[in-house]
């Protein structure tokens, strides 16, 4: 989480410690993450929800889901991280918690704010879930880089003579000595079969 990106220094500080959060530990840090789970870490529970889709739909599943982010704190946890939450809800669940809660696709009424480092660099193209802002398109120049190293090595155009150690402490004499007097590798002496 980018520093700052928590805004209430109150919510920082504690780190969910405190009367309402017996289980917490300062030497184990838990966080929650009711609703969406991660799907980078977790494809099975992911899918088990449908994807990215919202939240805490309806009265029933706002409610759910209130009651799941007061049971995490409850357990201990130091923060809750609500993903693909409506905004109001998001805000009301922050309000009546008293650690941190971090957003991903759920508003800025959270204390702080996350996203996936490859999709705000646009490493994973147009696959990204409607919350996700690319702030810079460095998946294109990556791919692009590649691209031409790729190239260039195939062509022997790199590494050029200007990329290379060419002064050495063993003379090229001795070099050429041990080329006449040390026998070819196995692989070296196929590939030269395979030429003739």
């Amino acid at each position: 989480m980018p520093g700052a990106s928590c805004r209430d220094r109150r919510r920082r500080s504690e780190t969910g410690r405190g009367p309402g959060n017996p289980g917490a530990d300062p030497g184990h840090h838990r966080g929650g993450h009711p609703g969406v789970r991660p799907h980078r870490d977790d494809p099975q529970s992911y899918h088990a929800f449908g994807g990215f889709k919202v939240q805490g739909k309806g009265e029933d599943g706002a409610a759910a889901l209130l009651a799941d982010a007061l049971a995490v704190q409850a357990a201990g946890a130091f923060a809750v991280v609500l993903e693909c939450v409506p905004p109001k809800l998001a805000a009301l669940v922050t309000r009546k918690l008293d650690i941190i809660t971090i957003g991903i696709g759920a508003g800025a009424g959270c204390d702080g704010q996350v996203l996936v480092w490859q999709d705000m660099l646009g490493l994973n193209g147009d696959k990204v879930p409607k919350f996700v802002r690319c702030f810079a398109p460095v998946g294109q120049t990556m791919t692009q880089a590649f691209r031409a190293y790729d190239r260039e090595v195939k062509a022997g155009a790199f590494p050029a003579v200007s990329e290379t150690y060419a002064q050495s402490d063993c003379g090229d004499d001795v070099l050429a000595v041990w080329n006449r007097t040390t026998p070819l590798s196995r692989r070296r002496w196929s590939e030269r079969g395979d030429a003739r």
